[in-house]
């Protein structure tokens, strides 16, 4: 099983329609960025590479808290690394609400840093 300790954010913020030039992303912004997020280990997890940036209003809760905190100030063009740990993210790994699930039970292989979530906060992670 494997767990991560900490996400590397490789964010690039995008230029929306109508920005100028170094003009600092401050709260209530309407942000885009193109990012890379990687696992401990160097791996990429998921990336906007091939699509839309991902865009949001700045401090409106709508992404995890240490990207938030990490974006605030910074202008358009600027790229950063962002190092965010669990519990700037969605809370630290609770062993005791995770459940192994062989690959073999699962309809479709999915990627080896899938975690399928239920009702009460249970979450399951495919094995081999």
């Amino acid at each position: 099983m494997r767990r991560t300790a900490a996400l590397l954010i490789i964010l690039a913020v995008a230029a929306p329609a109508g920005a100028q030039p170094n003009t600092a992303i401050e709260k209530g912004s309407t942000v885009k960025i193109d990012y890379t997020l990687k696992d401990d280990k160097g791996e990429v997890l998921d990336s906007s590479t091939g699509k839309e940036p991902l865009a949001f209003k700045q401090g409106a809760q709508q992404i995890i808290p240490g990207l938030d905190r990490a974006i605030l100030g910074m202008k358009v063009g600027d790229t950063k690394k962002v190092v965010v740990k669990p519990e700037e993210a969605y809370g630290k790994v609770d062993p005791k609400a995770e459940a192994e699930v062989p690959r073999r039970r699962c309809r479709r292989a999915p990627p080896s840093w899938a975690r399928v979530s239920w009702p009460k906060g249970r979450t399951a992670i495919p094995t081999r």
